[in-house]
């Protein structure tokens, strides 16, 4: 009888969410499904951009948002700290 498939993504724990791109201009994030989201610092709303995608993946998977954010570059990082502290509206400006 063959294996049943299971209905979610299945990550390792172990493995890299974070992927620099371009020296660190850009970032892959793989989220907690699996999904892979580039980043661009260029991007004017990268900051905003940034603390939605972490704020949905802890809302499902907060170990992963953790393991994301101690992955980040330095400068990506310290953007998403401030930010996530912040606590950012959509009206509210982003720390760049």
């Amino acid at each position: 009888m063959a294996k049943k498939a299971t209905q979610s993504f299945q990550w390792s724990r172990e493995a890299r969410r974070v992927q620099v791109l371009g020296g660190g201009h850009a970032i892959r994030i793989s989220d907690h499904h699996g999904l892979a989201w580039t980043l661009i610092a260029s991007d004017l709303d990268r900051a905003r951009n940034l603390q939605r995608l972490l704020e949905l993946i802890r809302s499902e998977d907060a170990e992963c948002a953790e393991r994301i954010l101690d992955e980040l570059p330095e400068v990506w990082r310290e953007r998403a700290e401030r930010n996530l502290e912040a606590k950012i509206g959509d009206e509210d400006e982003v720390i760049r």
